[in-house]
């Protein structure tokens, strides 16, 4: 068990392998089967096989590598660059092939994944979020290497994430002598070191030595450090930022400061529009709606199972609801459910004491500008920044400081007190 928001650390504190859930009260039974059917085999003829969606199957995430590179915002070498010199020793064309076999999820037809093999040994591919973060982020150029270490994370039940950006933390600080060898009982930082990659991560799985401070995150432990370490920290609301460098992506900016569960590429994948799309990377123009309706639509998708690479859209999800439920749910209808998930989440996160202030980046993002590629000497500028999630707020319909109003809760039948 592992994932973002450390739900695999929450389970092995409590010496917790798996949870078996035995259904006691009979089948869950579709409204009309056979037109249920029927509409998957519609929908994934005309929306999933499609030419969106086979990259998928001809690629998988690895795909993404190489793209990442191109638009210079590929973690490199602990965030200090975009852009990486061996991005293609660790692309799709280097999983290809390494790549023994392709499986799937149970019934889908686009087979994502791969095993693969080396020498004699088979290993799970690595998905592009633990190419870049366990790769280019910690200066691995081999796909070898990179798996290995990715093995090891799953094994451990850490998120590949979190991980490659605390690996690049911590030979940061060590490179500016805020920490040494002596804290790291002798392991010494340096890029492109699968072993010390491997010791290391184990050193923050049990908690040893120096570990047990970066098993916190890079927040806590450059809190913890203090001075130049609190520019170093990589997190927003405690959990840290994934395979897209914001300073190239202006929408994945607002997309990580927003989401609600810290930084994440998933809530608004904001980068396809803008890095990989035609809206300028570099411009808080049209970001603030862009990503409202990215976790809008998400928060509905997701809320009925559906798979992130299927590019599912409001009215896909109409004809797969009319014969599982017997509803007619229309896109609007659909669109009010999705915004009234995002803002029962923020009224949860304001309870909880998240404020304003959190809506934010770290500090590298706005004050250290990348360096090589075609991002380099680019920053997030913080007055357009602040100004978007100004605007963010107001398409919202919540005040300045980040709070649903009263009208916002009304119109969504949120009926709750914070």
């Amino acid at each position: 068990m592992h994932g973002r928001g450390g739900a695999g650390a929450v389970f092995g504190s409590k010496n917790l392998k798996a949870l078996v859930v035995r259904n006691i009260k009979g089948d869950v039974r579709l409204y009309d089967p056979d037109k249920f059917r029927e509409t998957v085999v519609e929908l994934t003829r005309n929306r999933v096989k499609t030419s969106e969606n086979l990259w998928a199957q001809t690629d998988g995430t690895p795909l993404i590598v190489d793209i990442s590179h191109n638009a210079g915002v590929l973690p490199t070498y602990g965030f200090m660059s975009g852009s990486f010199e061996y991005h293609d020793k660790i692309n799709t064309d280097r999983v290809k092939e390494a790549t023994a076999k392709k499986y799937a999820c149970p019934y889908c037809p686009l087979a994502c994944k791969r095993i693969l093999k080396f020498d004699s040994r088979l290993i799970k591919s690595p998905e592009y979020e633990t190419l870049a973060m366990l790769g280019s982020n910690t200066g691995l150029r081999n796909l070898k290497d990179v798996a290995e270490v990715a093995e090891v994370a799953t094994d451990l039940g850490m998120d590949t994430i979190s991980l490659g950006a605390t690996i690049g933390f911590t030979i940061h600080l060590y490179e500016k002598r805020m920490i040494s060898e002596k804290d790291l009982n002798g392991l010494k930082p340096s890029w492109n070191d699968v072993e010390f990659l491997i010791e290391l991560s184990e050193m923050i799985a049990y908690r040893r030595g120096f570990g047990n401070l970066l098993a916190e995150g890079t927040r806590r432990a450059a809190e913890k450090i203090r001075g130049e370490a609190l520019k170093e920290r990589l997190d927003v609301k405690g959990a840290e930022i994934p395979a897209y460098d914001p300073r190239g992506t202006y929408g994945m900016a607002l997309a990580y400061a927003t989401a609600d569960r810290g930084a994440c590429h998933l809530r608004a994948w904001a980068v396809a529009y803008d890095a990989f799309g035609e809206m300028d990377p570099y411009s808080f123009v049209g970001k603030a709606q862009l990503v409202k309706d990215l976790q809008d639509l998400n928060s509905i998708k997701w809320s009925l199972i559906i798979c992130d690479f299927w590019l599912s859209s409001y009215e896909d999800m109409v004809k797969l609801l009319r014969p599982a439920l017997g509803r007619d749910y229309t896109v609007e209808e659909l669109k009010i459910i999705g915004e009234r998930i995002w803002n029962i989440s923020r009224v949860f996160n304001l309870r909880e004491g998240f404020k304003k202030e959190d809506d934010t980046l770290p500090p590298k993002m706005f004050n250290e500008p990348l360096k090589g590629g075609k991002t380099d000497g680019k920053t997030v500028d913080l007055h357009q920044f602040k100004e978007s999630l100004s605007e963010y707020y107001k398409l919202r319909g919540w005040d300045e400081e980040g709070r649903p109003i009263g009208e916002t809760l009304k119109r969504l039948e949120i009926d709750v007190e914070y």
